[in-house]
């Protein structure tokens, strides 16, 4: 296997090596254009010549036949193009904007030389002619002149078909958080662990983003919502920098209006951080046009005030009398930074060296225990340094090659104050940590990614052809612990007598799997040991794991994750017209993950991705098209499940009698300790894609304004999820997949693609599911996995011109499915690809319709205006339908509340809509060569604290005698003494009475929009 991979990409590099490509993110634009005479007669062999402050030196080219000509692989910026023949006039076009990622088209007219040179102020069209890629790139000028948070992903939220996922992500068009891609300066810094964001960045960095949210090229894989695409500052051939501040605390935020609201349902109330952030930027050159740097520091400090409870005093009845709440102040310190060193070799080669990072250190609580210190705090270490090197090649008119090296880290490593034996008590269903005991659990993870690409592009007639491979290779260590190696838990009566013991700890493992080293005999008599891994033909008779009463303890488990993800593409952008752009490709990806031991586990290959888009444009002069795009997106599994299911975690539940905080490993209360480990991955699994089809008009209507159409569908084609009821005896026929001696009830799988065993979904309330003997083995199809995205979006935009930048949208869209994707909306769950949305079958009834992030209308408007006396003002308003009300409750023991009760998901009704404003202040003071700017930005100006959610938990707990997928609100079983109104619910049984439910936050709300906050800043440029 490692043969066929290392053969597969040097063929590629090989191939590209003659062909020349830039299969690389793309981190530049490109200006085209036809030149013709004044009768429209193309005009070949004219010289054409591009300028800018973006640009090391200036670039030429000639017109060819068809008086066609193209400057490929240029800097975001602003340009001008001028072209000259003899025995014409010499003309000029400048303020040329050229979007990162974008097509700058300019014609060009020559007349018969009557005077020297004709000069043509004026921008190209809005409109990019030749792409069907959907979304939006911005500049930094416009970035800063938005009240957005200190992120550069923050610009996305401002994009047509975004909104926020369960986890704070950014959600696009549907798709979780955890299913974009994050790339800067060509560095894939998608987060390895979880594929989230995976580092930071301010604005003052960045000189450009582009958030592709649809459309994008074979170039482009391994997600399914946006890719949010980032270069950051370049020096230039005059020195150029910033010094800034910012500030916001809780004295510059208004008051929290929902405290009697939140205390009704446990939440705290809104404490706004103390929060300074200081930094400087400088950028120009060691020798004009030919080394430029780029250097850049911020100081990140935030300090959050919160109480933490040390302890509760109960009543002898078990009630809670007091609680021991006391104020504590966590530190975070973020050090971000950026350098550049941009190298121009002759005419034709550049080399660029980029590092950026975010290492900072939190000091606080850890977790949220109630209990000492010793069992809360400590510090983390987090963030990493990425770098790159790139190199860009141009080979006469017709060819370019790019190669790129990049690196990409993270950490995340607790310091608990204390890693003693973590031991607690329960005591009327509240946890309580004992003194001196040490932090529950605790992790030490790096994650690193080497990253090569080669890729290039070769122009042949009307042709555009690219060719590109990308291999990453992503090594990785992680550790986790309990403190002092367990968590030991002794249940108490409400009284406060002793009961038993709960300890939960890691088998240790030896050879193949976790060593038994206690049993009891045929007496009843404790031996103990080391009697091997349970399973057949174990010599001493440990068959299975109710053989075995204890393990080896494993302090701490230590995985090595490894991952190796190898891409390549091929590309033809075809000129069939000069306003007719044909854009085919195909894409094929492999990835391979290893387990602890450094074995191929799962194995996905034969990913091929199509991508065809037609643009037209009808008009014929650049400020129109009319396109269609259909493309097939794989993403990646990100290592989360390697360091748990695929690692050496295999989990022990013990119970016994030993009481006062003690790690006995034996249990003695069942005879058995329940051990639970590993994942079943089958030969044969199958990425996770997704296919989409886009269809729009825009049109340029007036000059620098443009409005849009356009149509987009999504759907969810297959999907990788874990299951975990082989061991159930109503699926009789899944306990023939669990290899001999396996101590896991778990399976990797295509989960609904088909109806073979591993695969197929049961709905247990289908009933020709239902066989003679009551199993689910009847003869019924299999639930199928679905996300279907249906959106219609309008448009209007007014690029930065005359003083003023404007983007406007609207979204009228459709959300339906069974599943959310990589994140777990409904409980905010965040383990890609093991989530537990269909570990048993208890959860599948009623669990298709809309998905929590389905949002009808979305309505967006960002703007700026700059006027003449230096005031700048900048506004956000964004508003929102609600999200829908699913009713959920308890499913099975450890799921409880994953089952949704009503027939159709999230059909009970609407949440309540939000909507808010952002505003933007800046003045700037010009003093000779310096510019002083004051900042101010105020963030939700109406101070609208409306609710952003409610509760659809019906209840938690097994009520009854069985599990009910059916009325629990007038079901006889139910138990009815636990409602919160037995009589009103009687009144008027059903899901829309909260009377009826035992969750007493039910159809209560339980988020809210944050009071109105004012952020302070100053900057000072030269």
């Amino acid at each position: 296997m490692k043969n066929r991979w290392f053969g597969a990409l040097v063929a590629l590099l090989v191939v590209a090596g003659f062909a020349g490509a830039p299969a690389l993110a793309q981190q530049t634009g490109t200006i085209e254009g036809t030149i013709v005479d004044s009768n429209g007669a193309p005009l070949p062999g004219v010289s054409v010549e591009i300028k800018s402050p973006a640009l090391q030196g200036t670039r030429t080219t000639v017109s060819d036949a068809s008086g066609r000509y193209k400057f490929p692989v240029i800097p975001p910026g602003t340009y001008t193009v001028s072209a000259s023949l003899s025995g014409f006039t010499k003309a000029e076009r400048t303020n040329i904007r050229v979007a990162l990622g974008g097509t700058a088209t300019v014609p060009v007219t020559l007349a018969v030389s009557v005077k020297e040179e004709v000069v043509v102020t004026g921008e190209a069209p809005v409109v990019d002619t030749t792409k069907a890629v959907v979304g939006a790139a911005t500049s930094l000028d416009t970035i800063q002149k938005l009240p957005l948070g200190r992120n550069f992903v923050s610009i996305a939220t401002t994009v047509a078909g975004t909104g926020v996922s369960a986890g704070g992500g950014l959600a696009v068009y549907g798709a979780t958080g955890l299913e974009n891609q994050y790339i800067i300066d060509g560095v894939n810094t998608t987060g390895i662990k979880l594929g989230d964001q995976g580092k930071v960045l301010n604005q003052e960095f960045v000189q450009e983003v582009e958030v592709k949210t649809g459309g994008y090229e074979a170039e482009y894989s391994r997600a399914l919502g946006g890719i949010i695409n980032v270069v950051t500052k370049s020096g230039g051939n005059e020195f150029h920098g910033d010094v800034f501040g910012y500030y916001d605390s809780e004295s510059l935020a208004a008051s929290d209006k929902r405290t009697d609201d939140k205390a009704l349902v446990g939440v705290g109330e809104f404490a706004a951080p103390d929060r300074l952030d200081i930094g400087a930027d400088l950028g120009g050159y060691f020798l004009k046009d030919r080394i430029w740097f780029f250097a850049a520091y911020d100081r990140v400090q935030r300090d959050d005030d919160a109480e933490y409870n040390y302890g509760r005093t109960y009543s002898s009845a078990g009630i809670v009398t007091a609680n021991d709440f006391r104020s504590q102040t966590d530190e975070t310190r973020s050090n971000l930074y950026s350098g550049k060193l941009t190298f121009r070799l002759g005419e034709s080669n550049t080399i660029a060296l980029t590092a950026f990072g975010d290492p900072g250190t939190y000091t606080g609580a850890l977790t949220a225990t109630t209990g000492p210190e010793s069992a809360r705090n400590g510090s983390q270490d987090f963030g990493g340094t990425d770098y790159s090197a790139k190199w860009d090649g141009i080979f006469g008119t017709q060819f370019l090659v790019q190669a790129q090296y990049g690196r990409h880290s993270e950490e995340f490593t607790d310091n608990p104050q204390s890693t003693a034996l973590a031991y607690n008590t329960v005591r009327s269903g509240l946890r309580n940590y004992m003194p001196g005991s040490g932090i529950p659990l605790y992790t030490k993870e790096e994650y690193n990614r080497d990253a090569f690409k080669l890729s290039g592009t070769a122009f042949f007639g009307t042709h555009e052809i690219k060719l590109g491979a990308d291999y990453e290779s992503i090594n990785s260590d992680y550790f986790q612990a309990y403190g002092g190696g367990a968590l030991v838990t002794d249940f108490l009566s409400a009284s406060g007598s002793y009961q038993e013991t709960a300890v939960r700890y890691y088998a240790k493992v030896v050879g193949s799997g976790p060593n038994c080293n206690a049993r009891y005999d045929a007496n009843g008599n404790l031996v103990t040991g080391s009697f091997g891994t349970p399973g057949p033909g174990n010599p001493y008779g440990i068959l299975t794991i109710q053989d075995c009463a204890g393990y080896d303890v494993n302090p701490a488990v230590e995985n090595p994750p490894k991952t190796r993800n190898l891409g390549i593409f091929l590309q033809d952008s075809w000129k069939v017209l000069n306003n007719l752009t044909v854009n085919v490709g195909i894409r094929y990806d492999e990835q391979k993950l290893k387990d602890a031991n450094g074995v191929d586990r799962i194995s996905l290959d034969s990913e091929w991705s199509p991508r065809v888009g037609v643009v037209w444009d009808f008009t014929n002069n650049g400020k129109s098209k009319l396109y269609a795009n259909y493309g097939r997106y794989y993403t990646v599994i990100p290592q989360d499940i390697q360091t748990r299911a695929l690692g050496n975690e295999y989990t022990v539940f013990a119970y016994n009698y030993s009481g006062g905080g003690v790690l006995d490993p034996v249990d003695s209360v069942y005879g058995y300790a329940y051990i639970q480990g590993g994942q079943i991955t089958r030969e044969g699994l199958k990425g996770m894609y997704q296919d989409e089809i886009i269809a729009g008009v825009e049109y340029e209507v007036v000059k620098n304004w443009s409005v849009g159409l356009k149509g987009i569908y999504k759907a969810l084609g297959r999907t990788i999820e874990d299951r975990c009821d082989l061991t159930d005896p109503r699926l009789p026929y899944l306990a023939q997949y669990i290899p001999a001696g396996s101590l896991t009830t778990c399976a990797l799988v295509n989960y609904g693609s088909s109806n073979e065993d591993l695969e197929k979904v049961v709905d247990i309330t289908n009933p020709e599911c239902v066989a003679a003997d009551g199993t689910y083995t009847g003869n019924c199809e299999t639930t199928h996995i679905k996300r279907f995205y249906r959106g219609i979006e309008l448009t209007a935009t007014h690029r930065f011109s005359n003083n003023f930048y404007v983007l406007a949208n609207y979204v009228y869209s459709s959300l339906k499915g069974n599943y959310d994707g990589n994140e777990k909306q409904s409980t905010g769950q965040q383990d890609p690809n093991i989530n537990a949305d269909f570990d048993y079958i208890d959860m599948v009834p009623n669990n298709y319709g809309r998905l929590s992030l389905d949002r009808p209308h979305l309505f967006k408007i960002s703007g700026t205006y700059s006027f003449p006396f230096g005031l700048t003002a900048g506004a956000n308003f964004r508003y929102a339908s609600g999200a829908p009300l699913a009713v959920r409750g308890y499913a099975r023991p450890g799921y409880t509340s994953e089952l949704y009760l009503s027939p159709n998901r999230g059909e009970l009704g609407d949440q309540p809509d939000t909507y808010e404003m952002d505003f933007h202040l800046e003045y700037n003071l010009r003093l000779g060569p310096v510019t002083i700017t004051p900042i101010v930005d105020v963030f939700n100006l109406l101070n609208r604290q409306g609710s952003t959610g409610q509760s659809g938990v019906f209840n938690t707990r097994r009520d009854g005698n069985r599990f009910g997928v059916f009325n629990r609100f007038n079901d006889p079983n139910y138990r009815t003494s636990a409602r919160i109104d037995d009589a009103a619910c009687a009144a008027n049984p059903s899901y829309t009475n909260r009377a009826c439910a035992t969750s007493a936050n039910y159809l209560r709300d339980v988020g809210w929009q944050n009071p109105l906050q004012l952020r302070l800043g100053a900057r000072v440029s030269f």
